[in-house]
């Protein structure tokens, strides 16, 4: 792992990062979900997101009734983690 980048397109934290967004946008969903029933979950659409790690490729998750915003990643965002 000598030379190895931590940061970067190609560094090792990179794939972390993605997971942390991941994880987060799919909580941020259910909760969202939760609060405001009958609306539910309804998949999730590829989004590619330019970070300080390079470009990150994002399945945001939507809703039924197309109502959710993530504030971690607003609808229309190109860019995050900067």
């Amino acid at each position: 792992m000598e030379g190895d980048e931590l940061t970067g397109e190609n560094g090792i934290l990179t794939p972390l990062i993605q997971r942390l967004l991941q994880t987060s946008l799919d909580g941020e969903i259910q909760a969202y979900v939760d609060q405001n029933r009958p609306n539910r979950r309804n998949g999730k659409k590829g989004k590619t997101v330019k970070s300080s790690q390079g470009l990150l490729g994002i399945d945001m998750p939507v809703d039924r009734d197309g109502s959710f915003n993530s504030q971690l990643l607003p609808k229309r965002a190109l860019e995050c983690l900067h």
